[in-house]
Order: C-alpha cells, then sequence, then structure tokens
C-alpha cells in the first residue's frame, strides 16, 4: 500500500513539473539609467513586467543587492508604481568596492499561461571605484499622477557623501518647470535643497516627459521627470475682435513648413547630436534600451509626432512611447530606444531607418546600421540578447553587461531533473514489482503450511 501512495505522487509530481510554466529573461526585464554606478552614489533602475501577471504589487522588501558570494547589503529603498507592468526603484549604494554585483527580485508570485507560480528575477549591476567627489539626490526619480490642471512642483535635496567639495550644475529637459539654482556649491557633508516649480496649465497633453541632468566635474546623473495627467479638456484658442469690426474675419496663420531650417533631430543625454544610430550586436548579449531626445528646433509647436522604424527591421527594434501628441516650439520630448531580446537572430548585416515625422509633415529620418556576429547555435536560446554599439554607449546611459536571470537556462534544467524524476519513479516501481513477488511467495508458503496442519 506504500509504494501504490508512493507511485502515484511521484506520477502527479511528474505531471506538475511538465505543465509548470517556463519563465525567460524577458518576462521580468531591469533597465539602470547609467552604465556604470560609484560607491554612494544614488542608483535607479526601471523594472518592466511581460508575458506574466503578477499576484500582487512588488513590494521594497523583495529587492535585495547581492555580492558574488550571495550575500546582501542593507539598502534604503524607495518604489514607485507606474502602473502593473512598470515599476522604478531607486536607493543609494553602500561603500562597495569594484566589482559586479546582483539586483535581484527575490520570491516574486505571478501567473503564466494560467498557472501559478513563484520566482526569483536578478541583472548584474557594475561598481567602479573612482577617486573624486559626487553626490547623492532624493527623490531618485520622480512621477506625478494628477487630476486636471494640477501642479507637480517638489523639493530636491542633494547631499555630498565624500570629503571633497564640488561645484553641481543643473541642466533641465522639457520646459514645464523650473529651478530656483542652476548651480551651487555643495561643501563636504552638506546638503542643499532645489526648488523645482511646475507650470502645467499652459500645457494641454496628458503627458509630460523630461528630467534634470546632474553634473559636477568629474561626476554626472540624470533625473527622470514623468507626469501623467487625467480629465483635461481642450483649450480652445480665444480670439478678440476689434471694436466694432466684429464681421471681420481674420485670416489663419500660413507656416511654410518647408523652409523650416533643421526644425528637428536628435541628442543624447549628453547633448551629442546623432546623425546615424550604429549598432554592433552579439548574440547571446543582452541589450538595454537607451535614452534619446527628439529636439524641436523651430518657433512652431508640432502635433502628433510619430516615431516608426522602417518594415524590414520591424521586430528587432523597440521604441517606447511610439507617439508624442505635442512637441512645443523649442522644448524637446524623451523616449526609449532598444533592441527586442527575444528577436531570433542571425548574424549579419541589416540597413533601415529610424523615422519621426509630425501631423504638419516636418519630418526627420535617421540611417539605422545593424552589424549581428556571433555563430548559431544548434539550439536556439529563447531568451537570445543584444549588445550595444560604442556609437550609442556614449549617452553614458546606455548598459552591455549580460542580464542574468535566476530562471536561465532552465530548460534544461527542468529536462534534466525530469530524466531524474523518471529513473527514480522506474526504481521505485521496480521495487513495488519484485515486492509484491515475494508477498505472493510468502503467502503461497502459509496457504501450504495451513493444508499440511489441516
Amino acid at each position: 500500500m506504500f509504494f501504490k501512495t508512493f507511485f502515484r505522487i511521484g506520477i502527479f509530481f511528474f505531471l506538475f513539473l511538465f505543465f509548470s510554466p517556463f519563465v525567460f529573461s524577458e518576462d521580468v526585464s531591469f533597465h539602470f539609467l547609467k552604465e556604470t554606478y560609484r560607491p554612494l552614489e544614488t542608483a535607479s533602475v526601471e523594472v518592466f513586467i511581460s508575458n506574466i501577471t503578477l499576484t500582487k504589487d512588488l513590494e521594497i522588501s523583495q529587492l535585495v543587492l547581492l555580492d558574488t558570494h550571495n550575500r546582501s547589503f542593507d539598502l534604503a529603498v524607495s518604489k514607485i508604481k507606474i502602473n502593473s507592468t512598470f515599476y522604478v526603484f531607486y536607493f543609494d549604494l553602500p561603500l562597495l568596492t569594484s566589482g559586479i554585483y546582483s539586483l535581484a527580485l527575490r520570491n516574486v508570485g505571478f501567473t503564466k499561461e494560467g498557472l501559478f507560480s513563484l520566482g526569483s528575477f536578478s541583472s548584474p549591476l557594475s561598481v567602479r571605484e573612482q577617486a573624486g567627489a559626487l553626490f547623492t539626490f532624493r527623490p531618485g526619480y520622480v512621477v506625478r499622477k494628477l487630476s486636471a490642471y494640477e501642479e507637480a512642483s517638489f523639493s530636491l535635496i542633494f547631499t555630498n557623501p565624500t570629503s571633497e567639495s564640488l561645484l553641481v550644475q543643473l541642466e533641465k529637459v522639457g520646459d514645464f518647470f523650473t529651478l530656483d539654482k542652476p548651480s551651487f556649491t555643495l561643501a563636504s557633508g552638506s546638503s542643499k535643497t532645489v526648488m523645482v516649480t511646475t507650470s502645467l496649465r499652459t500645457f494641454s497633453n496628458a503627458t509630460l516627459e523630461g528630467g534634470i541632468k546632474l553634473i559636477s566635474k568629474d561626476f554626472s546623473s540624470f533625473l527622470p521627470f514623468l507626469v501623467y495627467r487625467s480629465g483635461l479638456t481642450p483649450v480652445l484658442p480665444i480670439v478678440v475682435l476689434p471694436v466694432n469690426e466684429s464681421s471681420v474675419v481674420l485670416p489663419p496663420i500660413v507656416v511654410n513648413y518647408s523652409a523650416l531650417k533643421q526644425p528637428l533631430y536628435l541628442t543624447t543625454l549628453l547633448d551629442e547630436i546623432k546623425e546615424n544610430l550604429t549598432l554592433h550586436l552579439e548574440l547571446g548579449v543582452p541589450y538595454r534600451a537607451v535614452n534619446l531626445i527628439l529636439v524641436n528646433n523651430a518657433s512652431v509647436d508640432f502635433h502628433f509626432v510619430n516615431y516608426s522604424i522602417s518594415s524590414n527591421l520591424e521586430g528587432l527594434l523597440t521604441l517606447k512611447p511610439t507617439t508624442t501628441l505635442l512637441l512645443k516650439a523649442n522644448d524637446t520630448a524623451l523616449f526609449l530606444f532598444g533592441v527586442n531580446n527575444s528577436y531570433d537572430f542571425i548574424p549579419g548585416s541589416y540597413h533601415g531607418f529610424l523615422d519621426i515625422k509630425s501631423a504638419e509633415g516636418v519630418h526627420l529620418s535617421l540611417p539605422l546600421f545593424i552589424t549581428v556576429l556571433g555563430t548559431l547555435k544548434p539550439v536556439v536560446n529563447l531568451s537570445t540578447n543584444i549588445t550595444k554599439n560604442a556609437t550609442i554607449a556614449s549617452a553614458g546611459l546606455n548598459q552591455s553587461l549580460p542580464l542574468r536571470e535566476e530562471h536561465k537556462n532552465s530548460f534544461g534544467l527542468w529536462i534534466f531533473l525530469l530524466i531524474v524524476l523518471f529513473i527514480f519513479l522506474i526504481i521505485i516501481f521496480s521495487i513495488y514489482k519484485k515486492t509484491q513477488q515475494k508477498k505472493s511467495e510468502f503467502e503461497g508458503f502459509v496457504d501450504r503450511l495451513n493444508s499440511r496442519r489441516n
């Protein structure tokens, strides 16, 4: 009876393993705002969820920083939930030595293909010691969800944890806010507060994206500033007619867009103007999305600015967002340019275009040159990843560190476990059959003894 019960439990366990969902690195992706961080620096990471559904919101306690020996560090973490598939965490790094650390989300409950699972996800974080002063700042990432025409002003606090003083300069990305201190000196061990004041009532678009470049002599960082608004109503322009001339029809203002000189151009967060985008990708190495800035160099507004990739490269590259509803005169818009890490890449050279076009017909087209290196393996890795080219790495916000997720290579592990379990069940079944045979022989012996007595 014991062996029958044990055999049934083994069968159920085998079926559970066979039908359990497989989780790959593209299900939870990490996007750091910098390639390499210094000890004590403020680090920010964007976490994107895809292909799975979380059973509950991610918690601060689930985020841990580990060294190569799997030892954790104490972190004062702040969390921002933008929506159910987009989270942001930021924190000040401890006093670490140079090396590769692991930032992990542990005990994440989720469902995939209708089945529940509990897993952990992680990504490498590079730390490099460097001489010179640096600063930390709070908040490390700003997201405001507002109703109608509310404002989103906040205080930005800088702290110098080093023994040297430094001059900090601030540069805006976006014109929906102002800074009361564009530059200041930050002495060793001191703090300074900068007021960020918004003026959102003059904007009618629901989403405003920008940020602040934080620059010193030997150190720089970036603070994203995102505003999401709901309940907006269209604001119609008011035309004041001359007194006693209400019958006069004012002619519309005509703009000759074709005569505008370089109305749009593209830069990085470090103000590097991009005339083309060149990527050298390697099979099996990840690529993380980079921030690009579209600059309106004209004195007129552009509406419904659309970003697209030429059809021959669709599926390989990603853009977020794909549309900016309003790009005001002499303003900027921020978007993410990345690679679809789940794409089945084939070594070779590719050419296409990044096309940006507004409703007014203003058009910007940047050539894309992509080279995929490496050799295809007999079994294609479902979590194929890509690396970036140094052309874009100069933005200072890209990363070439390979993503590591604790379920990476899980498919081969599952196959190995299934084979071991199958062999184990065969052994149990053999023991069970032999036991049944011995039991039958014993019962026959007892019957013979009883017949002799009778």
